[in-house]
């Protein structure tokens, strides 16, 4: 018996977005990603917390620093500035590294998925026969999922 791409794929149908599909989009990204590069991903995911925490940081010393300053604006007790301001400068230097080092990551990633989803698609092309690859229905399939893929 012969397989075609309707046998794998079903008949294509067109869905409207809708916000009830995207935790089930959100599920199957995050294990496409988590197969493709699971180290690379928590890696990711670690740097983007360490960012986010850096941020909550900087507001909170920023906060220190400025309620300082209006203190010393005021006629109040000169406040200790430089200790805040060099945590300051500290968190923004840590926040900015674990920006960049997120970035390239991310870039690795997005490299390290693009493969393995090609080579998905690879794997899924070997069960056609030869004549289904002249079918039209199957070229337009496996263009929009290679041109998913990137």
């Amino acid at each position: 018996m012969s397989v075609t791409a309707f046998d794998i794929w079903g008949p294509q149908q067109e869905q409207r977005p809708s916000l009830r599909r995207l935790p089930g989009l959100v599920r199957d990204g995050l294990r496409l990603v988590g197969a493709a590069g699971r180290r690379d991903l928590l890696v990711v995911v670690a740097l983007q917390a360490v960012s986010g925490l850096a941020v909550t940081g900087q507001l909170l010393v920023a906060r220190g620093v400025l309620a300082g300053l209006v203190s010393l604006d005021r006629g109040g007790p000169a406040p200790v500035l430089a200790g805040p301001v060099a945590a300051l400068v500290i968190i923004t230097v840590a926040s900015n590294v674990a920006s960049a080092l997120q970035a390239e990551r991310s870039h690795i990633l997005m490299e390290t998925v693009t493969q393995y989803t090609h080579g998905r698609i690879l794997d899924g092309t070997e069960a056609f026969e030869l004549a289904a690859f002249d079918t039209p229905e199957l070229y337009d399939r496996l263009q929009r999922a290679q041109i998913s893929a990137n």
